[in-house]
């Protein structure tokens, strides 16, 4: 047996086993949200999404989280493969403003290349409540 031949060839093995482990230890997006209130007003919340991903790799990773109000989407983070956030969990805040006439609906969803969208995750806001 050459010798010559043999290391490449265990060093390309090893190399697809470990991109194939990376792969198989992938996971969809799980999504967290929080509200509080601030400011003065009930109607002033602080949004805070954390997300949790693993097993980002070269064509695995976080693609998106996007928050709605009410059904209808107020911000949207987009990353691409380059600039995909490499910690997790992943914080995001915004602040909004609800309705002071009654409960609002905020959720979010993550993205990502691999997996898809994960499930809305979803919360009920009642003007001046913490949740």
């Amino acid at each position: 047996m050459k010798t010559e031949n043999f290391f490449p060839k265990v060093i390309v093995f090893f190399m697809a086993v470990f991109l194939f482990a990376a792969t198989l230890s992938a996971n969809e997006p799980v999504v967290m949200l929080n509200a509080q209130p601030v400011g003065d007003l009930a109607t002033d919340y602080e949004i805070t999404i954390t997300v949790y991903h693993e097993g980002k790799g070269r064509s695995h990773y976080l693609e998106g989280v996007i928050l709605l109000l009410n059904e209808v989407p107020i911000k949207v983070w987009q990353y691409s493969q380059k600039d995909s956030p490499k910690d997790f969990p992943l914080i995001l805040k915004k602040r909004i403003k609800i309705s002071p006439s009654g409960p609002s609906m905020i959720a979010a969803k993550a993205t990502c290349t691999s997996d898809g969208e994960n499930d809305r995750t979803s919360l009920q806001i009642v003007p001046g409540k913490s949740y």
